[in-house]
């Protein structure tokens, strides 16, 4: 929320988009300063399989069908809108906000506040942040140096700035 008020300004347009039952949906719909957009949350399903707890194959199938939902209502509001730069501030974001912006022909940009997992699903998270950083991310501001550092390869893409109203 206060990256929001930070972010006021006349020089630039905010848009906001968010799952439909966030607290920041709730709290910024119907503001005349910044726009919302909305799309369905992923969902985690497991399932047993072999006495062990894994993930439901169905339930990545929808998560990868409302992930390019995703995409498509990020890239169909940077198109109207004519966006320059996206900016995500979550892990989830990331990965429909990246896509969307270069198919719209907008620079991405992520705000880290968290460390990359490594060890979290066999390092699978890990790898497809860094495969789509790599692809689709033009600047990564991290709120601390140990952010930073938890990046593979971030030599050029990263950057430590805090507090964030000094950005």
């Amino acid at each position: 929320v206060r990256l929001f008020h930070y972010f006021r300004s006349d020089d630039f347009f905010l848009l906001l988009l968010c799952p439909t039952d966030s607290a920041l949906a709730g709290r910024f719909r119907g503001d005349s300063r910044l726009r919302t957009c909305e799309f369905p949350r992923f969902q985690v399903s497991w399932c047993l399989w072999r006495g062990r707890k894994v993930t439901n194959p169905l339930m990545i199938l929808a998560n990868g069908l409302r992930l390019l939902k995703a995409v498509w209502v990020v890239w169909r509001q940077c198109r109207r809108e004519q966006i320059d730069i996206v900016l995500s501030t979550n892990d989830p974001s990331h990965f429909y906000s990246g896509p969307a912006a270069r198919l719209a022909g907008a620079k991405s940009v992520w705000w880290l506040s968290n460390m990359i997992p490594r060890t979290q699903a066999w390092g699978m998270i890990y790898a497809l942040f860094n495969i789509f950083r790599r692809m689709f991310c033009a600047r990564i501001i991290c709120i601390s140096q140990a952010v930073k550092d938890s990046l593979k390869n971030h030599a050029n893409t990263g950057v430590v700035w805090y507090p964030t109203r000094e950005l």
